[in-house]
């Protein structure tokens, strides 16, 4: 009688030892889903930042400086931002017509720097992301301008990504106080 009891004991712990090991197998197979609503604020939250605020509002070094008239500050950005009621997506806007109409690499960088500046604080880095403005009435067909990204630092692409959202907004409004810009589209892409 003892040794059936005895082999039944050892039965027993092979069998719970199966359990827990298949248990510990499960549960470190990790299951990766996209974290969806927290991709579509992001993309929202980002253009609704940049559509909201005004020039003149944001307290940022490079912006006081593009704005500066006195050219005191002895930069190539001083005197770039003409009217600071612009909202910030309406300046990259205007950035991006002065750009295609003579003002050249200037403006494109300066645009660059408002976006990179801007977003740095509001950024998580567990999201891909790009800031792009388009140009539908381009010559020779739509043109693109990516303004921001860190595509470069994750290696992730948008082609491989298991969700992607994408946020839209129009721009127009006058540049330089006298020519009408736009329409451009801007758009937020962010993907996990």
């Amino acid at each position: 009688m003892n040794k059936k009891a005895f082999f039944f004991t050892i039965d027993t712990l092979m069998a719970l030892g199966v359990l827990v090991v298949g248990f510990l197998l499960i549960l470190s197979t990790h299951i990766y889903q996209p974290i969806e609503s927290q991709t579509i604020f992001f993309s929202k939250d980002l253009l609704q930042v940049f559509s909201g605020t005004k020039v003149d509002q944001a307290d940022n070094a490079l912006i006081f400086q593009m704005r500066c008239t006195d050219c005191e500050c002895e930069t190539q950005y001083c005197g770039l931002i003409k009217n600071p009621d612009n909202t910030l997506l309406e300046q990259l806007g205007e950035f991006i017509y002065r750009y295609e109409n003579g003002c050249g690499e200037p403006c494109l960088t300066a645009a660059k720097e408002i976006a990179a500046s801007i977003s740095q604080s509001l950024i998580n880095p567990q999201f891909t992301y790009e800031f792009v403005i388009k140009d539908q009435d381009y010559p020779l067909g739509e043109k693109e301008y990516t303004l921001l990204n860190n595509t470069e630092i994750t290696k992730r692409t948008q082609d491989k990504s298991n969700l992607l959202i994408v946020s839209k907004r129009l721009i127009y409004g006058i540049a330089d106080n006298e020519n009408m810009f736009g329409p451009y589209i801007a758009e937020v892409r962010v993907w996990q």
